[in-house]
């Protein structure tokens, strides 16, 4: 959700992308609490959120501004992390 206060504050924003699949699978494996309303939330509220998401940094031009990771779900979070770490100035 796009705060103009909030991106006037920040210095660096980084936009980090994951496939569907790689997403879904990885959130079927964490506990909830309180567990998800039903079995295809995923599908029908998260997802949907994520790509308006990137549709609306896209129409604002937005990601430009944004250092963007790909990721492709085949590397860890730690070297996720470590790629930002090497983008900071």
């Amino acid at each position: 959700m796009y705060n103009r206060r909030l991106d006037e504050l920040v210095d660096h924003k980084y936009f980090i992308t994951l496939p569907f699949d790689v997403c879904k699978s990885r959130r079927v494996l964490r506990n909830y609490q309180p567990p998800e309303p039903y079995e295809t939330y995923f599908e029908e509220k998260y997802w949907p959120v994520y790509e308006a998401q990137i549709e609306e940094a896209n129409t604002r031009n937005d990601l430009s501004k944004y250092a963007v990771i790909l990721n492709t779900g085949s590397i860890s979070i730690q070297s996720t992390l470590s790629k930002l770490i090497i983008l900071l100035p």
